[in-house]
């Protein structure tokens, strides 16, 4: 399969992520004969193995396959962008609450944090990891991913202007935009915060829900908020 080889081969992707997509498509070859040659072939394909009973997150990851490859091959992919799979409603924060836990976060760093998590959907772990020399100010910083990717996370002006207020008041020249603070003390802060803010059950992870949630109801696609959260499949979101 000299077509699979080429896509392995030039794909920007982990590992990992190449070994999943390999197994998916050949898998494919074996029933088919052939790799997909439309959206509409990859979506029979998806649906008798929804019909087998494979777990979710597995058809996802098949999904996942199939739009990277055709996109490869320059294959309309209009069969497959809708959600496939619907893993659990996550659980999230409105508008209005966020906007609520931006007041009651008191100190700086932390509302800065709390921005940024919200607004690029980027995960706590990422975002402690973050540069100074990984912040474009068009509206970008470089995040390490799950599994060591390195990835640009969109940020809006609203997050930006937040982050370089941070900037003008920190001190010191820490590499890292949050210095040397850890996973405990800033989760602690955003509790506390959340606690002023009467949002007993929140957690930072709620952040990230939020964004996708809320992408969804402005109309955004599934599959376009996946890549925007860092997700390798775009129906896990």
């Amino acid at each position: 399969m000299d077509e699979l080889e080429t896509f392995l081969r030039e794909i920007r992707a982990s590992e990992n992520t190449k070994r999943i997509y390999k197994n998916t498509l050949t898998l494919f070859h074996r029933q088919y004969g052939h790799l997909p040659e439309s959206s509409a072939e990859a979506q029979a394909y998806i649906n008798q193995r929804e019909e087998a009973g494979l777990a979710p997150a597995t058809i996802g990851l098949d999904v996942a396959a199939f739009l990277r490859y055709l996109r490869f091959q320059g294959i309309a992919t209009n069969r497959l962008e809708r959600m496939p799979v619907t893993l659990k409603t996550p659980e999230y924060l409105t508008k209005k609450e966020i906007a609520a836990l931006m007041v009651a976060t008191a100190h700086l760093a932390p509302k800065t944090m709390v921005a940024l998590l919200y607004d690029s959907g980027a995960r706590i772990g990422e975002m402690l990891g973050l540069e100074v020399e990984g912040i474009n100010w068009n509206g970008a910083l470089r995040v390490m991913r799950k599994g060591g990717r390195q990835e640009w996370a969109n940020v809006s002006e609203w997050g930006m202007r937040y982050l370089a207020e941070w900037m003008d008041s920190r001190t010191g020249n820490h590499p890292k935009v949050f210095g040397n603070r850890t996973y405990g003390e800033m989760y602690r802060s955003l509790k506390s915060a959340a606690k002023k803010a009467e949002l007993p059950q929140f957690h930072p992870h709620m952040l990230r829900h939020s964004r996708a949630v809320h992408l969804r109801e402005d109309g955004v696609s599934w599959e376009e908020i996946g890549y925007q959260l860092g997700h390798i499949n775009p129906t896990i979101t």
